[in-house]
């Protein structure tokens, strides 16, 4: 009993000592466009670890600017934006997102998530004018190369069915949805919400150490809030930056 506290305390440890931020970046609960979220499977058994996290800020047009918030999410120049990392556009309209690897229990894992932007055209139910709406970006599909980093004394305190696992076929799913509101002249409400779930498949018959479930979601959860502030806030500079070209064009 003392030996499996101990295991379970040294995993814990692991967790909150290693930051698995990067490779679980940009992504969330999207019910409000009405897309999939949850993982469908008739054959595995998976393992997810699930977080979601919000946060918001105000954004401000900038002086001698016209080109407001609604209109920079409408356009296809906010793209880079919402996505909030390197992409490469492909011929169906998705985006190839490479993430950054992280180490986890001696592999290391290079994901590249597929992205897919949802927006929803001023006039419809949803938004039917500039002063609220929202948009949403989607992962659509994960690929994760997993390459070994080396013996790591952790890698005995889990199953070796549920280790290897993390080789075959580990998966994320998730997205992002931001909305805003008009809070006042020429300055609205911006918000995001991001969720994601890293599903592990499961080996039939596998014990898992008591609480290990918990645990990587609350992970995932911390890992959520870190990285939503920083997409918002990230999105809004970019936001100003667009918005202040009119100005200085207009100038010239």
């Amino acid at each position: 009993m003392m030996h499996s506290s101990q295991n379970l305390i040294a995993i814990f440890l692991f967790f909150f000592l290693n930051d698995c931020s990067t490779v679980l970046s940009f992504h969330t609960n999207l019910s409000a466009l009405r897309i999939p979220r949850e993982f469908s499977c008739t054959s595995k058994l998976f393992l997810n670890f699930k977080g979601c996290s919000s946060s918001s800020i105000t954004v401000t047009l900038p002086p001698h600017s016209s080109r407001t918030l609604p209109q920079f999410l409408a356009s296809t120049d906010s793209d880079i934006a919402l996505l909030g990392t390197d992409s490469i556009l492909r011929p169906d309209g998705l985006y190839d997102c490479p993430q950054p690897s992280t180490d986890w229990f001696g592999f290391q894992l290079n994901p590249t998530f597929v992205f897919r932007i949802h927006r929803i055209r001023k006039g419809s139910d949803s938004c039917p004018d500039d002063r609220n709406g929202r948009c949403g970006v989607e992962i659509i599909d994960t690929r994760t190369d997993v390459k070994s980093g080396g013996f790591n004394p952790l890698d005995l305190m889990l199953p070796q069915g549920l280790v290897s696992g993390v080789s075959s076929d580990v998966s994320f799913k998730g997205g992002t949805l931001i909305q805003w509101r008009e809070v006042g002249d020429d300055s609205f409400s911006l918000s995001s919400k991001l969720s994601l779930t890293m599903a592990l498949p499961l080996p039939e018959g596998v014990p898992l150490p008591p609480g290990f479930e918990r645990i990587g979601s609350e992970i995932i959860r911390v890992t959520c809030e870190k990285r939503v502030a920083e997409h918002l806030r990230q999105l809004g500079e970019e936001y100003c930056s667009w918005a202040a070209m009119s100005s200085s064009g207009a100038e010239n």
